[in-house]
C-alpha cells in the first residue's frame, strides 16, 4: 500500500465513525481529502463555497455507503463532490476474487 493509499483509506475510515455527527465527518473527509489531493489546500475552500452557495445544507442530503463512499441524493451536490469521489476511487485497493 502507497502512502497516498494509506492517507486515503484513514480518511474513509475515519467517515465511517458513527459516533460522530455526520456534518461533521462530512467536512473533515473533505478537508482531509481536498489536502491529499492539493496541498495548497484550495481546492477544500473552493469545494466548501460551491457547496453552501448551492445549498446551505448540502450535508442533510448525503448519505456514506457502506464501502466508504459519500453520495447524495442532489445531483448538484454529487458534481461538486466528483474530484473527491474519484480520487478516493483511484486510490482504492482493487478486489480480485480468487478461485481456491
Amino acid at each position: 500500500m502507497t502512502r497516498l493509499n494509506a492517507k486515503l483509506q484513514i480518511i474513509r475510515q475515519k467517515l465511517q465513525q458513527a459516533d460522530v455527527p455526520l456534518q461533521v465527518r462530512l467536512v473533515s473527509y473533505l478537508r482531509m481529502s481536498c489536502r491529499v489531493a492539493d496541498e495548497r489546500g484550495g481546492r477544500y475552500s473552493q469545494i466548501m463555497t460551491a457547496l453552501h452557495t448551492h445549498n446551505i445544507n448540502w450535508w442533510k442530503t448525503c448519505c456514506i455507503t457502506p464501502d466508504g463512499r459519500v453520495e447524495s441524493n442532489d445531483s448538484a451536490v454529487n458534481m461538486l463532490l466528483a474530484p473527491i469521489a474519484a480520487l478516493h476511487a483511484a486510490n482504492q485497493p482493487s478486489r480480485v476474487l480468487q478461485k481456491v
